[in-house]
């Protein structure tokens, strides 16, 4: 911005005063006349380039409101990673997988932009099945108690919780919710998920929970067809 900001005012002073100095010297028709072609010219090189004028109006935007800041993990469209670069034009955007992402500033504008440690604070939630006739309220303590005392998992403000958000065909949904210090660089957020997920279904399993499979129920309707053609051909 302060590169962009220097040109801008340079070049707007050597034009006011090449005008003037135009008008001083009594030639303010060849004035005039630069105005006009300027204004045609500038009409006729903004409709060509109106996307790059848009990308570069847009990134002015983003310098002013900040959404993000280098270092940031946001998520446009369908593009998620780390914001390495801001230009006027373009952000540049390292993906999960190793891949780098120049998105224009306008689609950024254009689309919701979430930005995923601005505040330092992320949440992360996992599922964990529980069989139908299991002791719910011990088995949420359970998880509680084994979240509680993780080095990395927030605990005052934003601490864990667990409860049943879904009722399947074979098991109830046990939905764990932990919060997580982005700023704090000792612990990886991934590495941490995992962990948390290990110790819970580990303590669970000790406690004597199962951890049932989908169950899927097949039904013929077609017994009396099924008869006949054993009848004819021998056993299927």
């Amino acid at each position: 911005m302060v590169n962009f900001l220097d040109t801008v005012f340079r070049v707007s002073n050597i034009v006011i005063c090449s005008l003037i100095f135009l008008y001083l010297i009594g030639r303010g028709g060849i004035a005039g006349s630069m105005l006009g072609a300027a204004g045609i010219s500038a009409f006729v090189i903004g409709f060509a380039f109106k996307d790059i004028g848009e990308n570069f109006l847009a990134g002015i935007l983003l310098a002013f409101n900040r959404p993000f800041m280098l270092g940031d993990t946001v998520t446009s469209g369908s593009v998620e990673g780390k914001v390495l670069g801001i230009s006027l034009r373009e952000t540049h955007i390292k993906t999960f997988d190793g891949k780098d992402v120049y998105v224009p500033n306008g689609m950024i504008i254009k689309n919701p932009l979430y930005n995923h440690t601005r505040d330092g604070f992320i949440r992360k939630q996992f599922v964990i099945g529980l069989d139908y006739g299991s002791d719910v309220k011990k088995a949420e303590n359970l998880v509680l108690e084994v979240l509680q005392s993780m080095n990395g998992i927030l605990q005052k403000n934003k601490g864990p919780n667990a409860f049943v958000n879904n009722l399947g065909s074979s098991s109830m949904e046990l939905n764990v919710q932990i919060w997580i210090d982005t700023f704090d660089k000792t612990f990886n957020s991934s590495n941490l998920v995992s962990d948390a997920m290990i110790s819970c279904i580990t303590a669970l399993d000790n406690a004597g929970y199962n951890m049932p499979g989908d169950i899927i129920e097949l039904k013929n309707y077609n017994n009396d067809q099924i008869k006949v053609r054993k009848e004819k051909h021998g056993t299927i």
